[in-house]
């Protein structure tokens, strides 16, 4: 068997059980112990899978969360690719939700070309972008996020709740099959939910690094809602391509 078809295998057993024994793995497989472990960690330098003794679990990330200055700068291209995307499935004089976050942040520039929009947003990096263009803008009121620059909390879910979009473009954290779409913050969690839940169609805006992780909140599940990232791995596609509708800007 191939290394590929036999990480497919792992991640996959990992999304149904959340843990795995080498012990299963060899027997499954049909492969040496060495082997599997080898795997075991490739795959966890690659941040697929935390080993244990015995065996391994789903990789899951804390509650903390890096800063927005440091997230803008990493997988700039795939952001870029994924903005420009999702903003050609924009039509002129609709109501759309721009939720915060680096990669729907590079939406912006895309959006020069679109007339008549109603753009509801929490991200204040995106209200002070889309103020520069002509379009009627909403900006949530409420409590602000510093390390994210989100505006979170009651106020602000109220307020979100009120409106209905045609479509809502939301970042995410973490994108597993059993753990569904993930972020770390339980306020951000209930404003992505609720933004999801008020828009016709919703999308996910994701870069395939958050494919297979897991965060603290969930927020929804994966086939709820559109997919779209830059280009997945052939493995990553073949776990995911009849769980969930997925869109790839570089294909």
């Amino acid at each position: 068997m191939l290394t590929a078809d036999r990480w497919r295998y792992i991640l996959e057993q990992l999304d149904v059980k959340g843990s795995v024994l080498v012990s299963d793995l060899v027997e499954s497989l049909e492969v040496s112990e060495s082997t599997i472990r080898r795997d075991l960690s490739q795959l966890e330098s690659k941040k697929l899978l935390v080993r244990v003794h015995g065996g391994a679990e789903s990789y899951f990330e804390t509650a903390s969360e890096p800063k927005f200055q440091d997230k803008i700068i990493k997988h700039t291209q795939a952001k870029q690719q994924i903005a420009s995307y999702a903003t050609d499935l924009i039509n002129d004089f609709e109501a759309i939700y721009i939720d915060a976050g680096t990669t729907t942040l590079a939406m912006v520039p895309y959006l020069k070309k679109k007339k008549g929009l109603k753009i509801i947003t929490n991200g204040i990096q995106q209200a002070h972008e889309l103020g520069a263009l002509d379009f009627e803008l909403v900006i949530l009121g409420g409590i602000l996020k510093s390390g994210t620059q989100a505006v979170i909390g009651t106020q602000a879910l109220q307020q979100l709740s009120q409106y209905h979009f045609d479509k809502a473009f939301v970042g995410i954290n973490g994108i597993s099959l059993n753990g569904g779409l993930t972020t770390p913050d339980i306020q951000e969690a209930v404003i992505k939910q609720t933004a999801i839940h008020q828009s016709r169609q919703p999308y996910i805006l994701a870069d395939e690094s958050k494919f297979n992780k897991k965060s603290f909140v969930k927020v929804e599940e994966i086939d709820r809602v559109t997919i779209i990232t830059d280009s997945l791995s052939p493995e990553i596609r073949k776990q995911y391509q009849d769980k969930v509708n997925i869109k790839e800007a570089s294909t």
